[in-house]
């Protein structure tokens, strides 16, 4: 069994105003003190995935969010995130109903914001907010990250966004923050799913991302693993695949390969399961590699939360006249 996490299991403490400042209703918040450098990833990584196991019972756990978390509609993810009804290209400002009145202009200053673009294939991304102007009466943030390439046809464009990573926004249970500065830096808030007491439970923080990596392999037989609760990213930069943001799957196959299967394993609460691909252009893969004989089958992947669950591909983005990658099978 492959674990990608780190397990948190008691000292947890039931929260007051004075210990959960900021939070709105601190008499169901729990908390721990684990240290700033418990997840040591830069601090808009840590704690990006965390799992509430409750005897057979496990649920993903989200950041503290605005809107809240709804998956009601599945055809439909961002039914609930408000959208830009404006975008001045001289300020680099968009502005939103939904963004009036939430606090003073300090609060999003750790935040992340998760943003479509207005064109076709965009879909949210997250972008810090370190450096972004927060204005809470106009309900705008104005920032050089806000392109009029990425958001000029708004508000002709319909782009819906959603903030998280906020004290003020861990209202409902299921939710999570870390504290990465001020007086309560290092300290991991919880409410609960279930009303559940933490101590009687165990909460797993994700923290390595690839738990299995082949560059240049061959040869090799996967069979009868179970891997869980890896992170998808860790901050750091991710060489050999394809976007660095992209969430990191269990097992990666990167560059000349034969001869690999992965066969008869299992995937459950992951980032993503299996990702089998050349090593893309910008970490300074060779123009024509060959991954040959890559056979994954009759594995069972549940719960990858933040990706497809298997990706094979063929090639990536090269200059004009290289030769391109082919998929065959």
């Amino acid at each position: 069994l492959f674990y990608g996490s780190t397990q948190i299991k008691g000292g947890w403490k039931k929260a007051t105003a004075n210990d959960a400042p900021g939070i709105p209703k601190p008499e169901n918040i729990w908390y721990v003190d684990l240290g700033k450098d418990y997840d040591p990833e830069p601090d808009a990584t840590k704690f990006s995935s965390l799992w509430q196991i409750n005897g057979g019972k496990v649920d993903f756990l989200h950041i503290a969010r605005e809107p809240n978390y709804d998956l009601s509609d599945p055809n439909n993810p961002v039914k609930n995130w408000p959208t830009w009804s404006g975008y001045d290209k001289k300020t680099s400002t968009l502005s939103s109903p939904a963004l009036k009145g939430l606090g003073d202009k300090n609060l999003l200053a750790g935040a992340t914001l998760w943003t479509e673009r207005d064109f076709l294939m965009a879909a949210a991304t997250p972008n810090q907010l370190g450096g972004v102007v927060y204005d809470p009466v106009a309900g705008s943030l104005s920032g050089k990250i806000f392109g009029e390439k990425q958001y000029g046809r708004i508000p002709r464009a319909k782009v819906h966004f959603m903030i998280e990573n906020v004290a003020k926004f861990l209202d409902v249970p299921g939710e999570f923050f870390f504290a990465v500065n001020g007086p309560k830096a290092g300290r991991l808030f919880v409410y609960p799913v279930g009303g559940a007491d933490p101590n009687s439970i165990v909460y797993e923080v994700a923290q390595t991302f690839y738990l299995v990596q082949l560059i240049d392999q061959h040869d090799i037989v996967i069979s009868g693993l179970e891997f869980r609760y890896n992170d998808p990213d860790d901050g750091a930069k991710r060489e050999y695949t394809v976007g660095n943001g992209s969430p990191a799957p269990c097992i990666r196959i990167v560059g000349n390969c034969s001869n690999i299967t992965v066969k008869n394993c299992k995937f459950q609460y992951v980032a993503a399961a299996i990702d089998a691909g050349p090593r893309h252009d910008i970490d300074g893969g060779p123009a024509a590699e060959v991954l040959d004989n890559i056979i994954v089958s009759d594995n069972e992947v549940m719960h990858a939360s933040r990706a497809g669950a298997i990706a094979v591909y063929g090639g990536s983005a090269k200059p004009a006249g290289s030769p391109y990658g082919r998929l065959i099978h």
